[in-house]
């Protein structure tokens, strides 16, 4: 059986996030046809939960939508640093925590056309440790448990399918998940 035959990728935008690429190719039929895939700077985010046993939310104005939105701390991996670094940098910068226990809970794998790897990190014994963002972030910490968190993805008032999807899959295998980070 003969295959596609792909030429080489060719980045045709390049911005701070996503890489746009392209390439050529032919098909078993002898017909030409262009592929595209879209590739994003990997992101994590954090279920942290702290002495009190409760899930740390965060309230964050989101200009793009001119609102505020109420979701899990979560940031983008820089050039260089590891997903798990990236975890803590950005629940200190977000919370003013810093886990003493953090460990991955689930990664998303990339999909053919889209390539974008999301890591889930499950976080406790946070001691205070707030570090400075270059950033002007408008947030707040918002501690509730995880009751009242998947009663909220539920009613759909908190932002983002991989918070949402985070907050259900630890409230479903919750007794597992949290036995395992002895919450």
């Amino acid at each position: 059986m003969e295959r596609v035959k792909i030429g080489e990728w060719k980045t045709v935008f390049q911005g701070k996030l996503f890489t746009v690429k392209q390439a050529k190719a032919r098909l078993p039929n002898g017909k030409m046809k262009v592929f595209e895939k879209a590739s994003r700077t990997p992101s994590v985010a954090i279920l942290a939960f702290d002495n009190k046993n409760r899930l740390i939310l965060i309230r964050e104005y989101r200009s793009s939508k001119k609102k505020y939105r109420l979701g899990l701390p979560s940031g983008r991996v820089d050039p260089g640093e590891t997903p798990l670094h990236a975890a803590k940098r950005e629940l200190a910068e977000e919370t003013g925590f810093y886990p003493k226990k953090i460990k991955l809970f689930y990664k998303t794998e990339p999909a053919q056309s889209y390539e974008y790897v999301h890591f889930v990190y499950l976080a406790t014994n946070l001691i205070p440790r707030k570090i400075d963002s270059d950033e002007y972030e408008d947030i707040t910490s918002v501690p509730t448990t995880l009751s009242k968190a998947y009663k909220m993805v539920k009613e759909e008032k908190l932002a983002g399918k991989e918070t949402m999807r985070s907050i259900c899959k630890l409230y479903w295998n919750k007794k597992i998940m949290l036995k395992k980070l002895k919450i």
